[in-house]
């Protein structure tokens, strides 16, 4: 007689089914709470972008834009402009209109970003007696698709380039904004002015422009989280125009998230 002892395989040993158990359960535990975590950051920054959201809505309707824009409508009407006032009280009333619809949505078809940005660059070009002329350019490609953009970050921008950069020229000022395709999640928006520059421009703010450097602060809150949010690049840069000019000018280099369909929000 040879006693023969046949050990079971692992898979027959109860023990084995005891720990895969165990490993199982843990890696669908660690799954959930790491798709939690995740969901918990999405709603955390989506919640940060509706708060920078508000605050650049009340910094585009700052008190000092809403009582000149009324002054202009009242020193058109005294001066017998009546045509005038009714056209800039029209364009106005539609930029509040705008801005206000704009906070309804994160992101804006690129179209109606442009519109809006005309509509307050012309009344801002009113107010300073066409001081200033302007161009828009937008990349062809953006043209075609149609493409969604943040909102409200764009306009800030111009309004420092109107009131520091060429209200106190003495020349013709001029701005120029162009929408380029930079990689494929982000365009870029270049806005160039001939105005007083970089230096001379930060002094301005640094005096007591509490509003405009209020309002680059939440640009820059407002593209690090978009940065988070759609997992692509973002960003903001500064630099003379021509460095060697008596009026240098300012070139702000503006990298923004775009897509395609608001799905993708």
């Amino acid at each position: 007689e040879f006693p023969i002892t046949i050990k079971p395989t692992l898979t027959e040993n109860p023990a084995f089914w005891v720990v895969a158990g165990l490993i199982t359960f843990g890696l669908i535990i660690l799954v959930v709470i790491v798709i939690r975590t995740q969901k918990m950051k999405r709603i955390e920054v989506d919640n940060q972008l509706i708060v920078m959201e508000q605050k650049a809505l009340q910094s585009m309707m700052n008190p000092h834009f809403i009582f000149n824009s009324l002054g202009s409508i009242q020193n058109y009407l005294l001066k017998n402009r009546g045509s005038e006032a009714v056209i800039y009280l029209s364009q106005f009333a539609r930029l509040i209109r705008q801005n206000l619809n704009a906070i309804n949505t994160p992101m804006i078809i690129l179209e109606e970003e442009i519109d809006r940005l005309r509509n307050y660059i012309d009344l801002e070009k009113k107010r300073l007696d066409n001081k200033f002329d302007y161009t828009i350019e937008i990349d062809p490609k953006f043209e075609e698709e149609g493409v969604y953009i943040p909102g409200m970050i764009i306009q800030p921008i111009a309004e420092n380039a109107i009131w520091h950069g060429i209200a106190t020229l003495e020349k013709q000022g001029d701005i120029r904004i162009s929408f380029r395709t930079y990689k494929p999640k982000s365009l870029i928006v270049l806005i160039e002015d001939n105005g007083i520059g970089m230096k001379r421009t930060s002094e301005y703010v640094e005096k007591g422009s509490h509003h405009q450097h209020l309002g680059m602060q939440i640009i820059e809150k407002r593209l690090a989280l978009l940065k988070k949010k759609y997992f692509t690049e973002t960003g903001i840069k500064y630099s003379d125009c021509n460095a060697d000019s008596v009026t240098p000018g300012t070139r702000v280099e503006l990298i923004l998230p775009f897509i395609y369909s608001l799905d993708e929000v």
